[in-house]
């Protein structure tokens, strides 16, 4: 991605939609340490960040909110348990 101007538009763009990917595995992987089903490790490789690199469209926007899953609200996820917010 062509975004080295920090105040110019791919900047932002880039590092808002990279925030969104975060934002999105962090509540589809990331919770108790012993619930994860992947290693943290697995998501700081060079591969996997790549392959988000790549998923950034310089023209779109990811929704934002991202869809509920599950009934519950994007982003909440990883703090729900059993009907109680963990704090």
């Amino acid at each position: 991605m062509n975004c080295t101007a920090p105040d110019g538009f791919n900047y932002v763009h880039s590092l808002v939609e990279a925030t969104k990917h975060a934002f999105s595995i962090r509540g589809k992987y990331i919770s108790d340490p012993d619930h994860i089903k992947k290693s943290l490790d697995h998501f700081l490789k060079n591969k996997f960040l790549d392959s988000l690199v790549k998923q950034i469209n310089p023209k779109e926007s990811l929704p934002w909110p991202m869809p509920a899953r599950n009934g519950i609200p994007f982003g909440l996820a990883p703090s729900i348990k059993r009907d109680a917010l963990l704090v």
